[in-house]
C-alpha cells in the first residue's frame, strides 16, 4: 500500500491535470457565444416616460453564435439552424427566435422579465449537443446623478464601489425621446470589444455632445455582470461571453434654473 502522503498527491496531480484538460478543452471549442441581456427599472421620476422608446419592453436579449477558432473569423463562420433559450426560475425557459446571420432574440413583448438576483441559463442546442452559459443577475445601479446639469459637459459615471464587471450607459433627451448617446455594443465585434476590454469598467464619462442642448435627459445605467470561465459548458471560454444587467434611468435638467 502507498503511504498516505503519495496517495494524496496522486489525488491532487489527477484533479490539477483534469483541471488543465477543461482549460484546454474550453479554449479549443470552436461554439462560441456573445449575448446581452439588459432589462430596465420603470422610471420612479414623472419626468422620464420611456412608452415610445425600445426600453419599454422590459429586457431584451440578444444572442450570437458562431463556429470560429478565434476572434478575427466570428463573423464569417455565423451559426444558424440552433435552438437557443434562456432559463431562470421565475422566467420558466423561453425559446429566442433566429434572425439570421447567427442571430437570435427576444424581448420583453415576448414575456421577457428580468428578475435580479436569479442565474439566468442560457442553452444552445445543434446537432443533438447541447451547450449551456450561466450568470447570475446583479440587482440595479443604485447610484447619486446631480438633477441638474451644464450642457456641454462631461458626465462621470462611477461605480468603483459596487460589484459589477461592466458599465453600460445610455443618453435620451426626454422632449424628443431621442438617443443622444449610448455605449452599448452594436454586433459581435462590438459585444466582444465591451466584454473583453482591458480598460477600467467601473467607470465611465458620458461626452458633453449627450448634453448638448436646453433640455431634460433621462440617464439610464446599467451594472453588467459577466458570466466567468467556469459558467460555460461546451463552448469556447476565452471569446465567449454573457452578460447581463438591469439599467435605471435618472433626471437630468440642463435647462436654465434647473428643472
Amino acid at each position: 500500500m502507498l503511504p498516505f502522503f503519495v496517495t494524496a498527491s496522486l489525488l491532487l496531480g489527477c484533479e490539477q491535470l483534469q483541471d488543465v484538460q477543461e482549460t484546454i478543452d474550453g479554449l479549443t471549442d470552436t461554439l462560441v457565444l456573445e449575448a446581452f441581456l439588459i432589462g430596465v427599472v420603470p422610471p420612479d421620476s414623472d419626468l422620464i416616460d420611456l412608452e415610445d422608446t425600445d426600453f419599454s419592453e422590459g429586457a431584451s436579449l440578444k444572442a450570437f453564435l458562431a463556429d470560429a477558432a478565434n476572434i478575427d473569423n466570428i463573423e464569417e463562420n455565423a451559426l444558424d439552424g440552433a435552438e437557443v433559450a434562456i432559463k431562470s426560475s421565475s422566467l420558466g425557459e423561453m425559446v429566442l427566435e433566429a434572425d439570421g446571420g447567427g442571430l437570435y432574440m427576444v424581448n420583453g413583448t415576448d414575456g421577457l422579465e428580468y428578475f435580479a438576483g436569479e442565474d439566468y441559463v442560457l442553452s444552445v442546442t445543434f446537432n443533438d449537443s447541447t451547450s449551456k452559459a450561466t450568470v447570475s443577475a446583479p440587482p440595479p445601479v443604485e447610484i447619486s446623478i446631480p438633477e441638474d446639469h451644464q450642457v456641454d459637459t462631461n458626465l462621470l459615471i462611477d461605480l468603483t464601489d459596487f460589484d459589477y464587471d461592466a458599465v453600460l450607459v445610455a443618453v435620451m433627451d426626454v422632449q424628443s425621446s431621442q438617443i443622444t448617446y449610448s455605449n452599448e455594443p452594436d454586433g459581435v465585434q462590438e459585444i466582444y470589444d465591451f466584454t473583453h476590454g482591458e480598460d477600467s469598467v467601473n467607470r465611465h464619462e458620458i461626452p458633453a455632445s449627450a448634453f448638448s442642448a436646453q433640455s431634460v435627459y433621462a440617464v439610464g445605467v446599467a451594472g453588467m455582470r459577466n458570466a466567468g470561465t467556469a459558467d460555460y459548458t461546451d463552448m469556447n471560454t476565452g471569446l465567449s461571453s454573457f452578460m447581463v444587467g438591469q439599467m435605471r434611468f435618472y433626471p437630468v435638467s440642463t435647462l436654465p434654473g434647473g428643472n
